[in-house]
């Protein structure tokens, strides 16, 4: 009933519920395999993959944090104060 709503209000639009229908069947495998993997393993090996998991995501954090850091601190980013122009958005 709230789908319905959404859809008369504009909030919700046949491409984003298409893409979100898509979306959930192709998730639903994956997790369905994930589950059964999961309740085979051990325990240790389960903490192996959270700790993994953990360590990586991590360390994307820091590069992300960093580059995004280097590339605010450049000229381009600056703006061009002289003509009291806004800086460009940096992609």
């Amino acid at each position: 009933m709230i789908y319905i709503a959404l859809f008369i209000i504009g909030a919700l639009t046949l491409h984003t519920a298409t893409y979100g229908v898509m979306l959930g069947l192709g998730a639903m495998p994956g997790v369905y395999y994930a589950r059964q993997h999961l309740l085979k393993i051990e325990v240790a090996r389960f903490h192996l993959y959270i700790y993994t998991l953990m360590f990586v995501s991590g360390i994307i954090m820091l590069i992300k944090a960093f580059t995004q850091n280097l590339s605010q601190n450049s000229p381009r980013a600056a703006g061009n104060f002289e003509t009291g122009s806004s800086p460009e958005p940096v992609a």
